[in-house]
């Protein structure tokens, strides 16, 4: 499954995890700090509770959960009694309860230094739908092959080219020791993003001269909608790294080993560039963006909340 790269490996899981679904209630009290301060304002249990039905709508819980794995879904939402959320029966009531809490929120001004809600912040849902949770999430993983590396159709036969030739082709000039001025569109779906060459025996990381990783600014979260499941993405655009970091390019070389297997040996002698980010893409996000609008729809912000 493409989008659990990591704890999924050639088909097979490589950690411990808890078998969806699991049900479980959970119980906050807030204290008063003493014994002689009134209740706790409302303001507290309001940000609890929005930072609960955010994770419900849109996050979730463990590792690769910006991929939809360790979806977190609200089902009811009680404050003292009164009922402040519903798990939605459908998607127009999704599409309501997604437009409800962003209109209640404060939304930065500006881009922010970290995944945040802002302005720039898009949110849309799968086309499809599903029975199955993980049915679900290979479906958007195969979509985002599809858009990312190009593949051979199933359902036609045909074969799907890669949009992205530039960004492989800029790859390969590095590994074979040229010097390049720019930096692959795809790097900001997050870093690390590397390359593999087969033929030349060699691997490409790309990462920032300081930071090894960047988080994806896409958020991919299965929400149960009735009795099917359907997939949220949000998009939060924010400072993708900081202003004087650039983006690190670096070949390094394959050996095989005995068994078989292959290792990645680092070295100061193989080639790489250092380059400055295309911080308006940064922003933008085109290439992502571009991604959500061939296989989800956009349900926020629409052309009159702009």
């Amino acid at each position: 499954m493409y989008l659990g790269y990591g704890p999924i490996e050639k088909g097979k899981l490589t950690r411990d995890y808890l078998k969806p679904p699991v049900d479980a209630i959970l119980r906050i009290r807030i204290r008063p700090k003493n014994s002689d301060e009134k209740a706790p304002s409302e303001s507290i249990a309001d940000q609890l509770s929005k930072a609960l039905i955010a994770m419900g709508l849109f996050g979730g819980l463990g590792s690769r959960s910006r991929r939809g794995f360790g979806s977190f879904n609200l089902i009811e939402l009680n404050v003292d009694g009164k009922t402040k959320f519903k798990c939605p029966n459908s998607k127009d009531q999704l599409k309501e309860e997604i437009r409800k809490f962003i209109k209640c929120l404060n939304l930065y001004d500006t881009l922010p230094e970290y995944t945040a809600f802002s302005p720039k912040t898009e949110i849309y849902l799968f086309k499809n739908m599903n029975t199955d949770p993980l049915g679900l999430l290979d479906g958007v993983g195969n979509a985002m092959i599809e858009y990312r590396l190009g593949t051979r159709g199933k359902s036609s036969g045909k074969r799907i080219q890669s949009r992205f030739k530039a960004d492989t082709a800029l790859a390969k000039k590095i590994a074979l020791g040229e010097q390049v001025n720019g930096h692959p569109r795809r790097l900001f779906f997050g870093l690390p993003h590397n390359y593999h060459f087969k033929d030349l025996e060699k691997n490409l990381e790309i990462r920032g001269t300081n930071h090894n990783r960047r988080a994806s600014p896409l958020l991919i979260h299965v929400q149960m909608v009735g009795t099917q499941y359907t997939a949220v993405a949000t998009l939060m655009p924010a400072m993708f790294l900081p202003s004087d970091e650039q983006i690190l390019i670096r070949a390094t070389e394959e050996k095989k080993k005995d068994g078989g297997w292959r290792m990645s040996v680092d070295s100061s002698s193989f080639p790489e560039s250092r380059v400055n980010l295309d911080t308006e893409e940064a922003e933008e996000l085109m290439v992502i963006r571009d991604f959500l609008n061939s296989s989800f729809k956009r349900v926020y912000p629409n052309e009159h909340e702009r």
